[in-house]
């Protein structure tokens, strides 16, 4: 790539002729963290996330989007050529992922068009210690012949003491493997020896305030299956409102959801998902599901088994009265300094909608009809709304965090010369800081103005022609989170 070398001092706007061109035939829309498992923590200005979090990403883009990549801290986590998903995921298991270790991921998406030209978006988290958790349990092996040695093994952060116990599935007397302080609390291992039927591990930890935490693992026999556990969250719901159903189990080849009312059968649920997996699910009457399970061997599974013992596996789903918020969203999670997005909500059995705003700017009320569903929104900066459903003396609520970046701009010629100075403008909206780099040199912009401004470059005289150079504007905000606006421009060395 040929190597541009700032010539002049930063100027004004207009103060030099600017060659304009069109700019990049792609857009990316809009980019966010669709969720995190475990949830992220969005109460604070900057997104936190758990140690180890599986995160899942969205986006929209338009135009001629040739290729996608997603980076994490300059490394690519996704790419798609040729393609526009839409969306991509990323999952800790045994190798290392951006939320692996403590500290700030920042998230940047590109996308190209046929020309190669870009448009980009980035979003940062903080990967923080959430108090005291169980960041890892396993068994190896996952599961065993009679007579069998299996090795548990743990990571933990927070804790000051952890116990190990192993009681069989469906029920049985309880055996407590050890008690474990200080630095083996937090990563340990304990072996459980002469197995003679399937086993359920559980994992107690407890930090230095006395708070708690748990998790379990199952370890059949070969050719045994289990359904461990089941859940509805919440147990209640209000008609409409959504309602997670989740469940654990061992040895499964297939399982299947039913339900006593007009709902559809689940039955899609894929072979990554039989060991623990959730599907969400609405209802309009107090309904019962039942989980049907299919072992290996092609045994019908239709209890719940855990170390109490073993039951129907079928969960009911009451439905109470009052107000529920099915839905709080956003057209663009983030906008541009001096756009706007339009907010929708949906809720059920609510007399009155009231929705608030917060942001450094200050804080509001928005006028809100009862009729309405939707609001265009025009914040100043990254704003909190929230939204409390009321109705026959009971509330609901659910909150919906806005960004807003800086809007940049850049132009410059679509080609130059070996040799030749050429001028690169721009201008921004809610921006306090400038980062220009080209090929991914950091440009010195020295007292340049931030709104608009010029800056001249001269091309290497050696550059060959048929290269080219990548021009990328960032424009960050001082707000926290901190968010950018990015705008680039590739430009073509001809002879």
């Amino acid at each position: 790539m040929a190597i541009a070398r700032v010539t002049l001092a930063a100027l004004l706007l207009g103060a030099a002729a600017c060659a304009g061109e069109d700019g990049p035939d792609v857009r990316i829309d809009s980019f966010e963290l669709e969720r995190a498992e475990p949830p992220a923590d969005d109460r604070g200005g900057l997104v936190q996330v758990g140690p180890k979090s599986a995160l899942h990403f969205r986006w929209k883009a338009s135009g001629d989007v040739r290729r996608i990549e997603l980076t994490a801290n300059e490394k690519t986590i996704a790419s798609f050529s040729g393609e526009n998903p839409g969306a991509a995921s990323e999952r800790c298991a045994s190798t290392e992922c951006s939320t692996w270790k403590i500290g700030e991921v920042d998230y940047r998406l590109v996308a190209w068009d046929g020309a190669g030209r870009t448009d980009s978006r980035s979003l940062r988290l903080r990967v923080a210690e959430q108090g005291l958790q169980i960041l890892r349990f396993t068994s190896d092996p996952e599961s065993i012949d009679p007579g069998a040695t299996v090795t548990l093994a743990w990571t933990t952060a927070g804790a000051e003491q952890a116990r190990v116990s192993a009681t069989p599935i469906g029920g049985g007397e309880t055996r407590q493997l050890g008690t474990f302080a200080d630095a083996a609390a937090r990563s340990g291992s304990v072996v459980d020896s002469g197995l003679s039927v399937s086993t359920l591990y559980r994992l107690e930890v407890e930090d230095a305030e006395g708070k708690t935490a748990a998790a379990e693992i199952s370890v059949p026999l070969r050719g045994e299956a289990f359904l461990t556990s089941i859940a509805a969250d919440p147990p209640q719901a209000a008609v409409g409102e959504p309602v997670t159903l989740s469940w654990t189990s061992v040895g499964l080849e297939r399982l299947t959801i039913l339900r006593d009312d007009a709902g559809e059968t689940i039955d899609d649920i894929g072979e990554a998902e039989l060991a623990a997996g959730s599907r969400t699910v609405q209802i309009t009457r107090d309904t019962s599901f039942a989980f049907v399970g299919i072992s290996r061997d092609g045994e019908v599974i239709t209890e719940r088994c855990d170390d109490t013992g073993c039951a129907d596996a079928r969960i009911v789903v009451a439905v109470h009265p009052g107000p529920a918020v099915l839905s709080f969203t956003a057209d663009e999670r983030e906008i541009a300094s001096g756009g706007s997005t339009t907010i929708r909500w949906e809720v059920t059995q609510a007399d009155e909608v009231v929705i608030t705003w917060a942001g450094t700017s200050g804080s509001g009320e928005l006028p809100v009809a009862p009729a309405d569903v939707s609001a265009l929104v025009q914040p100043a900066d990254s704003t909190r709304y929230t939204l409390v459903a009321s109705g026959g003396g009971r509330n609901a609520s659910r909150q919906l965090l806005l960004g807003v970046r800086p809007d940049v701009a850049i132009e410059g010629p679509a080609a130059v010369r070996p040799g030749e100075s050429f001028a690169i403008g721009w201008t921004t909206k809610g921006a306090t800081q400038l980062e220009l780099r080209v090929d991914g040199s950091l440009v010195p912009l020295g007292d340049a103005p931030i709104a608009a401004g010029t800056v001249t470059l001269e091309v290497d005289p050696a550059a060959a022609p048929g290269s080219s150079l990548d021009v990328e504007l960032t424009a960050r905000d001082d707000e926290t989170p901190r968010r950018a606006g990015v705008a680039s421009l590739r430009v073509e060395v001809r002879q």
